[in-house]
């Protein structure tokens, strides 16, 4: 652990501290999310209530934006597109008639696990469609394109557990991180491994933390099993990311705890 220590104080900048650093880092490399009624999101939010009619329970920020952890590289809103429980199609038409009106009205999509993602004036945004759950508010149903499966989630918990949980400037890091290194991971995985990694660690070391972090994902990580927290059943970590996908960030993990200067992991 001493190697550690030694490692994460230094910063090729004399006179910055290693949290001083990756604070720099958040400032530059965050952003703040557009809301709902923002006027450059008005052409999207139109179309969607256009597409959706009567079906349309609300529009929401959700994922990154809904917890502020919006970082350079990713969409710059995140809009969840709840529908009501009695909406007769299935989430697959739902879903694929979604990315078919964008296209119809001249939006880019690009298709990813459970979002369709376009640009507006602009933004890039990512759509989320989901149909609660009948005899539900806050639980929905959402298609999963990667597998062909849907999974059943609640939205406000996941929400609400990072709002709450402290480590933010963490999360924040870790996706600078991955956008660094190119490497595919998931926001909510992120999360639920930091959350894993920092058990019952102190909060206000962010140089620390993180690097307790990427010592948990060249050792620990490959092989955890983890669920969704509002859905024991839902197995995150058998379908976000494959094998070798969290192998490549085991491996990226271990290569950067052995720089020299904070500079080389995270900039």
């Amino acid at each position: 652990r001493i190697v550690s220590i030694v490692n994460i104080m230094q910063t090729r900048n004399p006179f910055m501290t290693p949290d001083q650093y990756l604070q720099n880092v958040i400032r530059i490399k965050s952003h703040i999310p557009l809301q709902v009624t923002d006027y450059r999101l008005n052409n999207i939010t139109g179309l969607i209530k256009t597409w959706a009619g009567s079906y349309l329970r609300e529009i929401k920020l959700s994922g990154s934006s809904a917890k502020n952890v919006v970082v350079s590289g990713e969409a710059d809103t995140d809009l969840f597109i709840s529908l009501k429980s009695d909406t007769p199609q299935d989430l697959k038409t739902i879903f694929e008639s979604l990315a078919t009106k964008l296209q119809q009205n001249g939006y880019p999509v690009s298709k990813r696990t459970v979002a369709i993602q376009t640009q507006s004036n602009g933004q890039k945004i990512d759509l989320v469609p989901g149909k609660v759950q009948s005899g539900f508010q806050n639980w929905h149903s959402l298609y999963n394109s990667d597998t062909g499966n849907w999974l059943q989630t609640n939205i406000d918990e996941h929400i609400n557990a990072v709002k709450n949980s402290g480590r933010l400037d963490e999360i924040r890091v870790l996706k600078i991180w991955c956008k660094c290194h190119a490497l595919k991971f998931p926001s909510l995985y992120i999360e639920l491994i930091i959350f894993e990694a920092l058990y019952n660690k102190n909060k206000g070391q962010l140089a620390i933390n993180v690097w307790t972090i990427l010592e948990y994902l060249r050792d620990k990580f490959v092989d955890k099993r983890i669920e969704d927290p509002s859905n024991s059943n839902n197995i995150l970590s058998d379908y976000l990311l494959t094998k070798q996908q969290k192998e490549a960030i085991a491996r990226k993990a271990g290569e950067c705890l052995k720089a020299q200067f904070w500079e080389n992991i995270v900039w």
